[in-house]
């Protein structure tokens, strides 16, 4: 559990510079759809990257 926050800080940074990235050089429109999320993009990423990492594989 303790290497939980370093992998979602590390991921936070990617995703900071990713959607400065992403505004610029893709639509707005599409930008926005994805903004209206309930997570965030780095919340929804680690869940995938720890889920990965975790020895058992069921969210149950």
């Amino acid at each position: 559990m303790e290497e939980l926050l370093p992998i979602f800080c590390d991921i936070d940074d990617f995703c900071i510079e990713y959607k400065k990235y992403f505004k610029i050089h893709l639509f707005v429109k599409v930008y926005e759809i994805i903004l209206k999320t309930a997570l965030s993009l780095s919340e929804i990423m680690t869940i995938v990257i720890y889920f990965h990492l975790l020895i058992y594989k069921t969210f149950k």
